[in-house]
Formats: C-alpha cells, structure tokens, sequence
C-alpha cells in the first residue's frame, strides 16, 4: 500500500482528546447514541462516521442534541455539523465538547447551550500550523495502523488508519470508485492526490461549513489559542486546548449562546485547570 493511501482523505484528520479521561467521566459505554423521549438525541461517544450516521437515523423534526464528546473524525464532524446547520438543531453541552465536537458540532448549533459546569475546548485543525508536516509524515511513515501523528491530547493528529477503517471510508467515499486519497480525473482514471491537496480539500470543507452556519463567524475560532501571544502556551503542550467566554464568542459573531440552569461556572468542571482561556478585545 502506498504512503499515500495510507493517511486517508477522510479518516486520517483526528481532532481528538482526552480518550482516558472519557472512559473515566462516561463509565465503560461511551458510545451511546440514542433518542431520548423527550426530543432529544443524546450523543456521548467519539465523532466518528458509524454514530453520526446513527444520530442522523434517530433525527426526527424538532429532536435537539444533547452533546458529551472528546472529538474525533474532522470529516465526521463536518458531516454531523452540516446535519445540525440544515436541521437548525438545538446543541447542548452536557459536560465536555472538544475539538472536532467544539469546532464543527457545537459551531454548527442553531441555539447552543452551555451547562452550568461545561466546558467547550478548542485545540486547533486542518489549518493548524504544522497540520501539512504531520500528514506528510504519515505519508512517509512505515508506522502500523493506529499510530498517531502530532500531540493527540494537546492539538490536532493525523493517524494512520486500519485496514477495516480504510475499506469502510472507502464505501463512503461519494460512491466512488476510487480509493481513499484518489480522485477521479478528468479522463476517468483514479489520480492519487497529494498531502498539500488533501489538506486543501480539508479546509475547503471547514470553510463551506462556516459559511454555510453564519457568514460573519470568523473563522479562526479553533486556532486563536495556537497563534500570537498565545502561541507559546499551545507550545508547551501543557494543556489540552482553551476555551473563550460567551462575551469572547460573541464578539468572534458566534450567536445564541445561553446557559442553563444559571450563571455558568466552568471553574467547575475538573479540566478546567488543563485549558487556557482566550480572551477577545474588541
């Protein structure tokens, strides 16, 4: 199999975190996607495309998201985040959303609501600084499926898939013929891309999505916390990511954030001491 093939256009992009962390605040079923009586749809689990093909099945009219995810899959969070955005979806945070669930789910939201000790946490993406070097190094990497490249808890990865992975994002490639890190030319032949073009096509579909949601959102929300006076503090690799105040949201024109149950307190949650806060100045 070449290196190519091997960092998958679809699967390879992982925004996830905090795997040990879920098992322990979840209990041992983490994957519970399920449609409450009340019209809601609970989602607790990895973004990954098996639960979010799930979670569409179980929509009905009106069903709102209840959300508890350490993030996973970009392409199943833009996939899911595009089904919130058309349905005009309700999100709710029951504890913790993180990366691909903060940047493309909780984002996506019609109305977002924050539980009173919830924290939303952002870690980066496929415009990430140094996205482009790691899926060039898992391109040139003999590494066995499931190897990880990048700081898996403190940004965003690129990891080598399984064999049973790739067959199945195969199957889900658009129908086409074509394997996972190919396209279909102009002359009808499957071309293999490269990772500059793969990454290109990764931020196309962010770009899509956040135009689709608002316009006006800017659209480096997942990245503030990695860039200029924060820089150094995404750097050190002490903390899984950082999170803004509803006040810092609205003025990146991120709308209908409200709380629940009264005034949020996420100084209460205990990741609280592993993020940093961004704080946005007019």
């Amino acid at each position: 199999m070449s290196g190519a093939l091997k960092t998958i256009l679809f699967f390879a992009a992982m925004l996830a975190g905090l795997t040990w962390f879920f098992s322990t605040m979840l209990g041992p079923d983490i994957s519970g996607v399920k449609r409450l009586n009340s019209g809601v749809i609970q989602y607790f689990g990895p973004i990954d495309m098996q639960r979010v093909e799930k979670f569409k099945r179980l929509y009905r009219p009106g069903d709102r998201l209840l959300v508890n995810s350490n993030g996973g899959s970009l392409y199943a969070g833009i996939d899911m985040g595009n089904f919130i955005h058309e349905n005009r979806m309700t999100v709710e945070v029951a504890n913790l959303c993180i990366s691909s669930c903060a940047n493309y789910v909780f984002l996506a939201g019609e109305t977002k609501i924050l539980n009173k000790n919830s924290l939303v946490i952002f870690h980066g993406g496929p415009r990430q600084a140094n996205f482009l070097s790691l899926m060039e190094q898992a391109d040139a990497s003999n590494a066995e499926p499931g190897t990880t490249f990048g700081r898996a808890d403190y940004e965003g990865v690129v990891t080598i898939e399984s064999a049973s992975a790739q067959r199945e994002a195969i199957a889900l490639n658009y129908g086409s013929r074509c394997a996972i890190g190919q396209v279909l030319n102009m002359n009808g032949d499957c071309q293999t891309i490269t990772a500059q073009q793969r990454l290109q096509f990764l931020i196309d579909l962010e770009d899509q999505l956040y135009t689709n949601v608002n316009a006006n959102m800017d659209r480096d929300i997942p990245y503030l916390g990695q860039v200029g006076d924060y820089e150094q503090v995404y750097l050190a690799y002490k903390y899984y990511g950082f999170f803004y105040s509803i006040e810092s949201l609205k003025k990146l024109n991120v709308s209908n954030v409200y709380t629940k149950d009264g005034d949020w307190s996420p100084v209460s949650n205990p990741l609280y001491n592993k993020v940093y806060e961004v704080v946005v100045t007019d």
